[in-house]
């Protein structure tokens, strides 16, 4: 699975935020619990004004339930927390000063509870330390090009007067120290709100499993984080040492009973495939790839096209016409052919938009 970059406009949201608390001139860790909310409140409108909520209810009313039982144990309760799942085709999660925590709809989706929970105990934890601004305040100290007169929760026309220091303010990294103390805060405030201290380990796996599928590229969600595998090992000796165990990294292959045969040839938009079962022209078929099921956590097959048949016979010919894929793919001899129904597509594993690039064989799938 290829992780794309972040959409443009939750990238100006964060370098909105970082360009704000630039512009304070006064050191941004001096910023009092007041003028953090109120800068909070500006960002949220900022990124609301490019960004639509996920129109799930259900899942906006889980993440509001999960967040507000984790943020009863936080060090700085005065802070209003709010929850949103923004609606998003990213894998992606991230928090602002002033107690605001945003998920996207596909990052929501391919996750289970416990890796959700897992996941806002974290950023929870951002806020609730003030990582952001003390990380900002350090790089204020390096860069001393940074020189502005508005006061960032108190001018009205900020945004236009901050938009030149965007590619400059856009170097924030959590340092690792700040990454493990939220990795951290998650273990704890899931122990203390009952729920499975693990969780930020699950999802630590599964973004383990992202980067496999990325051919070990992370994806921006993780990408200025520390590298997987050191989280990993920290995450496990964190729940040794208070005693709760370490879950495995449990991989199933799961096969799909309804296989007919495989491809024997790909010749551009055409396909030649064996069939256990007999076909005649217009019936359609799927041509699955090995993948993972990020939800269910299993590996399993999963679509890579759809093809309507030309010619039955021994050997089938189609023509390929709609690929529901997340990243190239090329159709090669030796994939799998299913009979219908078409394969139920789960959490965002193999959605079904995308087209198909028509060219001597291979043919190449690209979204």
């Amino acid at each position: 699975m290829e992780m794309r970059r972040m959409r443009p406009s939750l990238v100006v949201a964060a370098l909105v935020f970082a360009c704000v608390l630039g512009a304070v001139p006064r050191a941004a860790s001096a910023l009092s619990e007041k003028e953090e909310i109120e800068l909070g409140q500006k960002i949220d409108a900022e990124i609301m004004k490019k960004n639509q909520l996920d129109p799930d209810e259900q899942a906006q009313k889980e993440i509001n339930e999960y967040g507000r039982n984790l943020v009863k144990f936080v060090k700085r309760p005065q802070i209003p927390y709010h929850f949103k799942i923004l609606k998003d085709d990213e894998f992606n999660a991230f928090s602002v000063p002033g107690g605001y925590v945003y998920f996207t709809s596909r990052l929501w989706n391919v996750m289970r509870k416990d890796e959700r929970i897992g996941v806002l105990g974290h950023e929870i934890t951002h806020v609730d330390e003030r990582h952001a601004i003390d990380a900002i305040s350090k790089q204020q100290r390096r860069q001393t090009i940074i020189s502005i007169i508005l006061i960032a929760t108190r001018a009205s026309d900020i945004w236009g007067d901050i938009a030149g220091l965007a590619e400059q303010m856009y170097t924030l990294k959590y340092s690792r120290g700040d990454e493990q103390r939220a990795d951290t805060g998650a273990v704890t405030l899931c122990q203390k709100a009952g729920y499975n201290p693990a969780g930020i380990l699950l999802a630590m796996y599964k973004i383990k499993r992202f980067e496999d599928e990325a051919g070990g590229a992370p994806p921006k969600i993780f990408s200025d984080h520390p590298p997987t595998k050191e989280r990993l090992q920290y995450l496990k000796q964190l729940l040794t040492s208070r005693g709760i165990p370490v879950p495995p990294e449990n991989v199933q292959t799961v096969n799909m009973p309804d296989r007919i045969g495989e491809v024997t040839s790909v010749n551009g938009n055409t396909i030649a495939f064996t069939s256990s079962k007999p076909l005649k022209p217009g019936d359609t078929v799927w041509v699955m790839r090995e993948g993972w099921d990020f939800y269910y956590e299993k590996r399993t097959a999963v679509p890579a096209a759809r093809a309507v048949v030309i010619t039955p016979g021994t050997t089938i010919s189609a023509n390929i016409y709609i690929i529901p894929s997340t990243k190239k793919v090329q159709i090669a001899n030796g994939m799998g052919v299913y009979a219908p129904p078409a394969p139920k597509v789960e959490n965002g594993v193999g959605s079904l938009s995308g087209r198909l690039v028509l060219s001597s064989p291979p043919a190449v799938l690209e979204r």
